[in-house]
């Protein structure tokens, strides 16, 4: 299941959906970072995103099947709406990158944001690839071909 960091990082913190916040990945050496979202903005970017990659569009047959054969053998509608685990998305004001990933926290490019929600739908659905263990190059972006966002595909991102 997603969900969005969208406050301060304690033990005792609440997102705005009631579930507990866990500690978030140090800031890389490359400048990235999984801080919480607070612009109303770019919540609200979050939010039509999450609809769009928790839709029947990218949560697919074609989808699933994708991402059933990548290492971690999970379909993509199990990742973003089952109820066994949770994929923290969190926010990179300064980073190099659009979007990064360490385990079950992804954080998200100030760049992505920008461009808007179906840029950070692209970008989520990348980042789950490499959640699910797409480690060879173009793996994950791959995953856009099969997941109803074909025209974000990018032959050179890995």
């Amino acid at each position: 299941m997603l969900k969005l960091n969208m406050l301060h990082q304690t033990d005792a913190a609440l997102n705005k959906f009631g579930s507990r916040i866990y500690a978030t990945p140090e800031k890389q050496a490359d400048g990235t970072q999984w801080v919480s979202f607070s612009d109303p903005d770019a919540i609200r970017t979050m939010i039509k995103a999450f609809a769009i990659v928790t839709g029947p569009t990218v949560c697919c047959p074609a989808g699933d099947k994708y991402f059933k054969k990548l290492p971690g053998k999970r379909s993509l509608t199990d990742m973003v709406q089952g109820p066994d685990e949770n994929f923290w998305i969190s926010y990179d004001p300064t980073g190099p990158a659009v979007g990064a990933t360490v385990g079950d926290h992804v954080t998200i490019g100030r760049g992505a944001v920008s461009f808007g929600h179906w840029t950070v739908a692209a970008t989520l659905v990348h980042e789950l690839a490499h959640a699910n263990g797409a480690a060879l190059p173009g793996q994950a972006e791959k995953a856009l071909m099969f997941c109803g966002l074909r025209e974000h595909y990018r032959e050179t991102n890995d």
